[in-house]
């Protein structure tokens, strides 16, 4: 039997990594279906995530039922074997993953903070291409067109209204919860949760590319909460600005290290050019080392950032984490205002 894990993002990696040695799994019963990352698998299978695949015209045209497209692919590459399933969130990929002929058990795997919240409002529940609630060909025709369209190319009611959120799948027989932290799936029963810290390991070590820091050390994280978030660049750098101040004073003889986010450059960055307009030095940690792997071979480290998910697993790991949140004027988003889990992981400046 296969076992799937969808791997999009470092932490996702490094519990599908936990869970093959804990469960003593083959490389050849393993394959991960990677999305948005380059890291270096190994010895395991790893193929594209087939939303990844079909994204051309001439793809989508080829792949009119795309769910029919998206069995055919799972059952080429598993060779029309079983699997059990390993996801991070129910998104309507996994749906189609979990309710494949084959697949005879799925679970869930950590993916940031996520996986650590209770719904309280009604729209977390589900997240179905964020549909609204209601619309009319009158008040939005390309609402209208869109919900046609999946309709058209295969798309049942049924996958659509599955939801989203780990906490409508937390009583089912058979699913298990897998995480670093007993935190995480508070829905959840503690009989259904598997820990798996992240500790010093070999693949640790080579993940982090044997990088060990010397104290005091400080790294400061980008993240994409203004730009996801719809925050003017403007009041991200003047947050920037006046949080320095404060860390100056706190943390006077650390070295800083800047962590980028994926795919960025240094000159794409507001907090790497309010250094350099400071004359302030700072190192960049390379692209292809795995923050949270550095956290695990490291110690005593200080990461500063806004609500990135790697200030929790900073904290989680031993590590401290502040955040310059209060320095924003404006949070277009305030799901981080009513989340007193986080905070009391990680300091606020």
């Amino acid at each position: 039997m296969k076992h799937i894990f969808c791997v999009h993002s470092p932490i996702t990696y490094l519990l599908a990594t936990l869970i093959i040695n804990s469960k003593k799994l083959s490389n050849n019963d393993v394959i991960l279906l990677v999305k948005k990352i380059k890291l270096d698998f190994g010895n395991i299978q790893s193929f594209m995530a087939f939303e990844s695949t079909a994204r051309s015209v001439l793809k989508k045209i080829i792949y009119l039922n795309e769910p029919r497209a998206f069995d055919n692919y799972i059952t080429s590459i598993t060779q029309k074997e079983k699997f059990t399933a390993y996801v991070p969130l129910m998104d309507v990929y996994h749906r189609l993953l979990v309710t494949h002929s084959n697949c005879v058990n799925f679970n869930f795997i950590e993916e940031g903070m996520m996986s650590y919240r209770k719904s309280t409002q009604l729209n977390h529940l589900y997240r179905n291409y964020k549909f609204s609630l209601r619309h009319s060909i009158l008040n939005n025709p390309r609402e209208v067109k869109k919900s046609i369209i999946y309709i058209l190319r295969g798309w049942t009611l049924r996958i659509l209204e599955m939801p989203f959120t780990y906490e409508a799948y937390a009583h089912l027989k058979g699913v298990e919860f897998y995480s670093i932290s007993p935190e995480a799936y508070p829905i959840a029963s503690m009989e259904k949760k598997i820990v798996l810290p992240l500790k010093s390991s070999p693949t640790m070590n080579a993940l982090a590319k044997g990088i060990l820091l010397t104290e005091p050390s400080l790294i400061w994280l980008e993240d994409n909460y203004a730009e996801n978030n719809g925050i003017a660049i403007k009041v991200y750098e003047k947050a920037i600005e006046q949080s320095l101040s404060r860390v100056k004073k706190k943390f006077p003889q650390h070295q800083i290290y800047l962590k980028l986010r994926p795919s960025t450059t240094i000159k794409d960055s507001p907090v790497a050019r309010i250094l350099d307009s400071k004359n302030i030095s700072f190192l960049k940690i390379d692209d292809d080392v795995v923050l949270e792997a550095l956290m695990a071979i490291n110690k005593n480290l200080t990461f500063i950032g806004n609500v990135s998910s790697a200030l929790f697993y900073a904290k989680q790991m031993g590590h401290s984490s502040w955040s310059i949140y209060d320095f924003f004027d404006i949070h277009s988003n305030r799901t981080f205002n009513d989340f007193p889990l986080y905070w009391n992981n990680v300091q606020k400046l």
